[in-house]
């Protein structure tokens, strides 16, 4: 999903074994996460340019899906760290965004591609280490949304969310 030149580009498969291009969107080296944004069936794409120092600051980038391969955009939100994952923590429909940094946010989604500021920050570094893997899940069936976090140092760290957008009972494995 992403050129040698740092852009987006949005590859179809042709029926022949092949892919298709089907969109490029211009970008920079950064992270990009799938997920359903505005609720309509088809996935819209989350950018965030996390290896810039540019002024003034980054912003996150919603780019919404047409379900044809087509996206449109950018929803511009504002950017407060790294982005880690795409998923609804808050418990209200939409995706929210977690950002990744020496103090970690939860940044409830508006249903429309752009995400509003954190009621609540959270003090450490989750997954703190070269590339963390986010994966997500209701991995204790409360019904929210929880988080393991791994990174490159061989450390995991398991978040249990509270479904208002924080994490509580911060258990290692």
């Amino acid at each position: 999903m992403s050129g040698g030149d740092g852009s987006i580009r949005v590859l179809l498969a042709n029926g022949s074994g092949g892919y298709d291009l089907a969109q490029t969107i211009p970008a920079s080296a950064g992270t990009v996460r799938l997920a359903d944004l505005d609720q309509d069936g088809d996935l819209d794409i989350v950018y965030a340019d996390d290896t810039s120092e540019a002024a003034p600051p980054p912003m996150y980038q919603s780019y919404l899906g047409d379900g044809t391969g087509h996206f449109s955009g950018p929803v511009e939100s504002p950017y407060l760290g790294a982005l880690s994952a795409v998923n609804d923590f808050t418990n209200d429909g939409f995706p929210d965004v977690v950002t990744l940094g020496t103090t970690n946010r939860v940044l409830p989604g508006t249903g429309t591609g752009s995400f509003l500021s954190p009621a609540d920050s959270y003090d450490g570094n989750f997954g703190a280490g070269y590339e963390p893997l986010w994966i997500t899940g209701d991995f204790n069936a409360d019904g929210n949304q929880d988080a393991v976090v791994g990174n490159a140092y061989g450390d995991l760290m398991i978040f249990h969310g509270d479904g208002h957008g924080g994490f509580v009972d911060l258990t290692p494995p």
